[in-house]
């Protein structure tokens, strides 16, 4: 790999080198007729300072210079290059969420292509495996381009303008980028339990629709999965497929040859929002912990703190069904278990980049997460979010370099064994469903490192194969967009994640399955 500072190797440029120039060359060209657009908005002195106050109201010291810039998208870049007001975030998602749509003006998204290719370029963790699949990023921009440039100034649909990010997810599915709330592109997971154990390897999955999607082999991601099935009294040895959901409903997978009925796992109910610690008796807990929010965390630890006999329990199920990601607070983890045994399941392969790009669009993640708290926050969220503001006052490095990290464990390592947990503290019982995606992907990832844990009900969502997404807003059209930062491979195996999710030891198919009584009756027979 050649890295910032290297020189590159000399040699003569050949047919192939010419055709790769001639293409680049028409790419810019294509972009030329946009020097005379209208220049990236400003900040207003009133923007600045409303943003700046929402942070100090939570306890936070501003770097020299506040938050955001008066000219955020303007060279040289930095640290706080790209960084917006918040509120400009929701605009948007207040319209989308009245609308369902957000109309876009075409010629401003031609506007913002430069930019979009320039930020994926630095940051984006699917630029370079979408790449080495075969995908042609100067051909997909220069397309992209004449379409919109074919439409004027007409006012498109999201689905319209970013249709060619949907072919993008139908090559490579990367749950974690696009426009953030617009879901018509990306696919979360279905699960769905088969008749009978299969033999040989699978090929196809049909659904109701008559498709059928073909089923890689040597993908453990895409191939059923061995487990056990409770149904509110008893375990049994099951099989289970994962898949995403957007395939439709799932009737059939062929495997070794031969059609296998299978059933989609029943929907989990409906669940409280907020935070909870409650004793269910027998020495059991029951721990909700809702969408990672840093209000939501905030409320968790208040809850906990509040607990009595924590610590003592003899299991301790924890409800991550529908949690959405975040920040997830893996520390509140200790309560349990050794802190030093966290941060080691805590470390999962990851490749990735830092630059001053990285710096700035993960600035913009935090903008979300901080949304909903209401000064002032608790001493945690505090220190925390002092941390990621004194980020953007460190020294700017804008050269890109890789900072990949391997783990010595991964989730191929975690075991499952009724009565297996370990006697000196409690046994930690993740329950999870296709809702649980993102930074709660990480806490199963995390959970299921420990000693004796269990991983109960569906496969997650699946968006932790492309992670760390880095927030950004578009600048002519004004449309937030974000793109994962980081490419996880948690099971050490590059299996299929996105769309997939993490699989689970104990399979939760039914709504008897599903329901408080079932669990607890679960939790006291592990």
């Amino acid at each position: 790999m050649i890295r910032a500072g290297q020189e590159f190797p000399r040699r003569l440029l050949n047919a192939s080198d010419h055709m790769k120039i001639a293409g680049c060359l028409a790419f810019l060209l294509a972009f030329a007729g946009l020097a005379g657009a209208a220049a990236p908005p400003t900040v207003s002195p009133a923007e600045i300072q409303a943003e700046n106050l929402r942070w100090t109201s939570e306890g936070v010291k501003l770097p020299s210079g506040g938050i955001v810039l008066a000219h955020p998208y303007a060279s040289p870049y930095s640290n706080r290059s790209f960084v917006v007001p918040y509120a400009w975030y929701d605009r948007f998602s207040k319209v989308l969420r009245a609308r369902h749509n957000d109309p876009v003006d075409a010629a401003a998204l031609r506007a913002d292509l430069p930019t979009l290719r320039l930020l994926m370029q630095k940051t984006y963790a699917g630029y370079g495996t979408a790449a080495a699949r075969g995908w042609n990023w100067n051909a997909w921009f220069a397309r992209w381009d004449a379409s919109l440039a074919a439409r004027g100034s007409a006012t498109l649909t999201l689905a319209q303008a970013f249709a060619p990010w949907g072919n993008l997810e139908a090559f490579q599915l990367d749950n974690h980028s696009g426009v953030p709330g617009f879901t018509a592109f990306t696919s979360g997971s279905a699960s769905a339990t088969l008749a009978s154990r299969p033999k040989g390897a699978c090929t196809s999955l049909r659904a109701s629709n008559g498709r059928a999607f073909a089923l890689a082999a040597h993908d453990a991601g895409q191939q059923p999965h061995a487990t056990r099935a409770w149904n509110g009294s008893a375990l049994a040895p099951a099989w289970y497929v994962a898949y995403p959901q957007r395939d439709g409903t799932a009737t059939a997978i062929r495997c070794g040859g031969r059609a296998i009925a299978v059933h989609v796992v029943h929907a989990t109910p409906a669940l409280p929002q907020t935070p909870s610690y409650e004793s269910v008796g027998d020495r059991i807990a029951y721990v909700r912990m809702p969408t990672f929010s840093d209000a939501n965390n905030a409320a968790l630890y208040t809850a906990l703190s509040k607990a009595q006999g924590l610590g003592s329990e003899r299991v301790v199920l924890l409800d991550l069904r529908g949690n959405q990601g975040g920040n997830a607070p893996t520390d509140v983890l200790s309560d349990w278990v050794a802190q030093s045994q966290i941060e080691i399941a805590g470390n999962v392969t990851q490749y990735s980049t830092q630059s001053c790009f990285r710096t700035a669009l993960s600035f913009g993640l935090q903008q979300q997460l901080a949304a909903g708290l209401k000064p002032p926050a608790a001493p945690q969220v505090t220190t925390f979010l002092q941390q990621i503001v004194d980020a953007l006052a460190a020294p700017s490095d804008c050269s890109v370099q890789p900072d990949d990290k391997q783990s010595d464990t991964d989730l191929r390592d975690h075991h499952f064994a009724v009565g297996g947990g370990d006697g000196g503290q409690p046994r930690l019982v993740a329950i999870v469903d296709s809702g649980c995606g993102s930074d709660c992907e990480y806490m199963v990832d995390v959970i299921a490192g420990l000693p004796g844990t269990v991983i109960v009900g569906s496969s997650t969502y699946g968006v932790m194969g492309f992670s760390q997404p880095g927030y950004f807003v578009l600048p002519h059209s004004r449309v937030p967009f974000r793109l994962a930062l980081s490419r996880t491979d948690a099971y050490g195996d590059g299996r299929s994640v996105d769309g997939y999710g993490i699989n689970v030891d104990v399979l939760l198919s039914t709504a008897q399955s599903q329901t408080r009584a079932s669990l607890i009756a679960l939790a006291k027979l592990l």
